[in-house]
């Protein structure tokens, strides 16, 4: 999914999406394209009894005087106790809702009065939702039903701290980039991801970043005297292995912090530890 952030409209889209707070209570930009479509917003969150909860969202279809073929509304509960990583779930509904109304493009028009969190932090903690919630493991699928396919490709976030949010998200955009990485592993097969398999790709993936990495293999194992891990590993035709990683680019005067993980490739009976 493309991203981007712009402090105004850069073009039409499938879809606008505008914010209420609870009540269905409109401001800011919700307010001045309720009037551009004459009154369609206040119409459907009064006979939708539209609450503007948190995490709810309305769609307008085929609004007057809007270019877009939707309007969403999407709720943001009490601005007061509205905090701007809650914007990441609502991100998250929101690309939900966006692909169940077939929009392939959207505006998110974010200059809402509503908001009392930084609009910069809260718009890309947003785009993060919207992101992560883009997520599929579908590269062994060969037919799915069009209907089933989500169709959101691009998204422009449209606010006037459009730069500090562009930078704030890189970082976030980075973080969906690794998170989508483990979620691949956790998803992959057996027969493509076993321990050699999945200590190559760590290395690949990690020494060019900077982290050591170093993969121990059975004779290793058994010279340290790690007899547990290696009788479990006697089970499969797929040789056990241990991979160390260390990243030192931490101040001088900084404690170390270690980082033990399990990595079951056989089954999922460790997922969850």
């Amino acid at each position: 999914m493309k991203i981007s952030f712009e402090k105004k409209s850069a073009g039409k889209a499938d879809a606008v999406v505008v914010f209420a707070a609870e009540g269905g209570k409109l401001a800011g930009a919700a307010l001045k394209l309720d009037e551009k479509s004459r009154g369609a917003l206040k119409r459907a969150i009064k006979a939708e009894g539209f609450t503007g909860g948190k995490g709810k969202f309305l769609t307008v279809a085929g609004p007057e005087g809007v270019a877009a073929a939707h309007i969403v509304v999407a709720g943001l509960g009490k601005p007061a106790e509205l905090k701007a990583r809650d914007f990441e779930a609502i991100g998250s509904g929101l690309t939900a809702a966006l692909n169940a109304r077939k929009a392939a493009s959207a505006q998110v028009l974010f200059d809402d009065e509503n908001c009392d969190a930084p609009k910069d932090i809260a718009a890309a903690h947003l785009a993060e939702g919207m992101l992560l919630n883009s997520y599929r493991f579908d590269k062994y699928l060969t037919r799915e039903p069009k209907e089933k396919k989500p169709t959101l490709k691009s998204v422009e976030v449209v606010l006037s701290e459009a730069a500090a949010a562009r930078k704030d998200f890189e970082r976030k955009r980075k973080v969906a980039e690794a998170v989508f990485w483990a979620r691949d592993l956790v998803s992959e097969v057996a027969n493509v991801l076993y321990p050699e398999s999945y200590a190559d790709i760590i290395k690949r993936e990690l020494a060019p970043l900077g982290v050591e990495v170093k993969i121990l293999g059975r004779r290793e194992m058994q010279k340290l005297g790690m007899n547990a891990l290696v009788s479990v590993g006697l089970g499969s035709v797929k040789e056990e292995k241990l991979v160390t990683m260390q990243w030192r680019g931490g101040p001088k005067n900084q404690k170390n912090v270690a980082f033990v993980g399990k990595g079951v490739t056989f089954d999922s009976g460790g997922i969850s530890l």
